[in-house]
């Protein structure tokens, strides 16, 4: 009997250490960036391609030290050469970005990220580098479409030249 009264006393007192814990690791240690370009999406983790003339929408995700969601304030994006790509801000999602890159421009494009990952006082910067390299809309094959018509009756002979 007090075998599992004890049993019982443990288990609830490692529920309120783990929630304990939980609670005071609230905030952000990582972020992750998703890059959404047409209809592909992925999970960033170093370096991503995108073609030139395409836009990509950035999107982060603020990570706890347990894996979970998280918050952050003062997101900062930039670019290192705004030449080639620049950034656009979506007013309503402050951790959702677009990357426009123009037509005509190629090669590695760094972007930047930072945040505070301590909300209220005090300041816990979390900070990241992405390598986007921008391919050209090079042509890589030619396509050759042949289409025969049945019904068509074959071309007249030459005229006789004299």
């Amino acid at each position: 009997m007090y075998y599992y009264l004890l049993l019982f006393f443990a288990a609830i007192l490692i529920v309120a250490v783990l929630i304990a814990l939980r609670l005071s690791l609230r905030g952000a240690i990582d972020i992750t960036l998703t890059v959404t370009t047409g209809v592909i999406t992925m999970i960033v983790d170093k370096e991503f391609d995108i073609l030139e003339g395409q836009t990509a929408t950035l999107k982060l995700r603020p990570i706890d030290n347990v894996g979970g969601d998280s918050k952050v304030e003062n997101v900062d994006f930039s670019v290192d050469n705004p030449e080639i790509g620049q950034l656009g801000v979506n007013p309503n999602d402050p951790l959702m970005f677009a990357l426009v890159i123009p037509l005509g421009v190629s090669g590695d494009l760094t972007l930047n990220l930072s945040a505070d990952g301590h909300l209220g006082e005090g300041v816990t910067q979390i900070s990241k580098s992405y390598i986007c390299h921008i391919k050209s809309k090079d042509a890589v094959d030619v396509q050759l479409n042949v289409s025969i018509d049945q019904d068509t009756p074959p071309p007249p002979p030459p005229a006789p030249t004299a």
